[in-house]
């Protein structure tokens, strides 16, 4: 199983107490099912998600198992992959996070970041680094470049409500409906068609 390292270049830029960084997928083009994404869109968007001091991954989803969903953490910044450029950078996540004086930007602090995409159908994937970034200076102060890692070669259909959870870099995650839920949607189907006939 082929995982991806995506580049998180973090930059020292301290204009009155605030500092940024550039997030993102580095030099990886974000992929779903073998194809990667060529362009941006509401389809497919990456996630930044300030963690505070935990390096615990599976705070980057929420399980509902009441109504058999799974939902990404909240996010502090959000970006779809970029179509500007030259042609080999598209499909890329490249975005940069300003901390606005917050105080998330700091030695210690954990940052983590998941990537959405709904296909045609409707139907929400979700992939969970399972790496976070522990923000750390150099030696001048400034603070150095992590990673984050995700699987882009996988993806798998759970069933929430039977307690099946997601694995942070296991690949693209979604919901799918009971077994049982499927079915009686199945057979209702097929009343209405004989119904009709009748």
């Amino acid at each position: 199983m082929k995982k991806f390292i995506t580049l998180i270049a973090v930059t020292a830029a301290t204009i009155a107490q605030a500092a940024s960084f550039q997030w993102g997928t580095g030099t990886v083009k974000v992929s779903f099912d073998g194809t990667a994404f060529t362009s941006a869109g509401s389809d497919v968007k990456g996630y930044l998600v300030y963690l505070g001091t935990s390096t615990d991954t599976s705070t980057l989803w929420t399980l509902d198992t009441s109504a058999g969903t799974i939902s990404g953490a909240t996010s502090v910044d959000s970006k779809a992959p970029t179509t500007t450029g030259l042609a080999a950078n598209k499909g890329k996540i490249v975005n940069t996070y300003n901390d606005n004086d917050i105080g998330n930007v700091a030695v210690g602090k954990t940052f983590g970041m998941y990537i959405k995409f709904t296909d045609s159908s409707g139907v929400d994937w979700y992939n969970f680094s399972d790496t976070v970034a522990v923000m750390s200076t150099d030696a001048t102060g400034a603070y150095e470049a992590k990673s984050f890692a995700f699987n882009f070669d996988s993806k798998s259909e759970i069933n929430v409500k039977t307690g099946a959870a997601p694995t942070a870099g296991g690949g693209w995650y979604a919901a799918v409906p009971e077994p049982s839920v499927a079915l009686m949607g199945l057979l209702g189907i097929g009343m209405l068609i004989r119904r009709r006939k009748a």
